[in-house]
């Protein structure tokens, strides 16, 4: 998809376009997993009063925390 007049442009050029295209769009990924995890957190804040909640959530967090180091 070259335009008339457009210097032709070397492979690693086009190569390194396809790589900014990619990284945008896992940019814009991650920021609607941040918009989500926003959302999840309000919703779990207002769950949180209950002191039984709280302790299981921390719980959980440990576990997830304990999971995420296994799979580094």
């Amino acid at each position: 998809r070259k335009r008339v007049g457009e210097r032709e442009k070397s492979e690693t050029e086009s190569q390194c376009e396809h790589y900014e295209e990619k990284q945008t769009r896992k940019e814009r990924d991650t920021e609607m997993e941040k918009e989500k995890e926003k959302s999840i957190q309000t919703v779990e804040r207002g769950r949180e009063r209950c002191g039984e909640c709280r302790r299981k959530k921390s719980k959980a967090k440990q576990l997830d925390e304990k999971e995420s180091d296994r799979e580094k």
